[in-house]
């Protein structure tokens, strides 16, 4: 026979975790482990097409590059609009500069809560856990 519905301890209770921290937390984590890789790792290719390990960094670091509307105009140069393609040349281009700084600026963002227009904080965390 059921009892009925499960009562978890703390129902109704604000969780632990927001988005936003653990947004953080998987950055942080994500740091700590990218410090210890060798360069080959850095170059190795990824799952997403034409990024090596070093562009999907840069990549999970862009939505702290859209304060408001003015970073998507940073991403497209004039006379065309493709957004998928400008952000994967973008990542590309901020994935090639040395490591040190790529972990720099990773490091930098860990902290900051800002999303690219129309999107929400758990895209941001959906990227980090797909691209982390």
């Amino acid at each position: 026979m059921l009892a009925g519905p499960r009562q978890w301890p703390n129902a109704g209770r604000r969780a632990a975790l927001d988005t936003w921290d653990l947004i953080t937390a998987l950055r942080t984590e994500f740091l700590a482990q990218a410090k210890g890789l060798s360069r080959a790792q850095w170059d190795a290719p990824t799952l997403c097409e034409h990024w090596r390990v070093r562009d999907a960094v840069a990549h999970i670091i862009l939505p702290e590059r859209f304060p408001q509307f003015g970073g998507i105009a940073r991403l497209i140069p004039a006379g065309w609009f493709h957004l998928d393609k400008a952000i994967c040349q973008d990542a590309i281009r901020r994935g090639s500069v040395p490591i040190p700084d790529l972990l720099a600026s990773y490091q930098a963002a860990i902290q900051h809560r800002s999303i690219p227009p129309g999107r929400q904080p758990v895209n941001v965390l959906a990227d980090l856990v797909s691209k982390g």
